[in-house]
């Protein structure tokens, strides 16, 4: 069973102790509890909060519900323009200097 991490601050530990660990995970040490993302510049409008560098805005629920409708597939779901907003959020990322292997979304399906 998985404990300690060093990959994810405190905020989004406390996320997946909610959802998957039980409250039983822990961040390894102080560095990776307190680390916050680092941006080359910030964002206006609705993506605002998404590319924030506080610690607070670590975990970002975007509300796609108005915007986009689940469509049934061969063996699931499919939502094309959530999957539109997630790209463009990761293209926002890139273009503020963080590296695609550092991405990863937590889609709770």
């Amino acid at each position: 069973n998985l404990h300690l991490q060093y990959r994810m601050n405190g905020r989004i530990a406390e996320l997946a102790n909610h959802l998957t660990y039980e409250g039983k995970l822990e961040c390894g040490d102080d560095n990776t509890r307190d680390k916050v993302i680092k941006l080359s510049s910030g964002a206006e409008g609705w993506n605002r909060k998404c590319f924030s560098c506080e610690m607070d805005r670590s975990v970002v629920w975007v509300d796609t519900l108005r915007l986009a409708m689940e469509e049934k597939e061969m063996g699931g779901i499919c939502n094309k323009v959530e999957a539109k907003v997630v790209r463009s959020l990761i293209r926002g990322l890139v273009e503020r200097g963080v590296m695609e292997e550092e991405v990863g979304v937590i889609a709770p399906y």
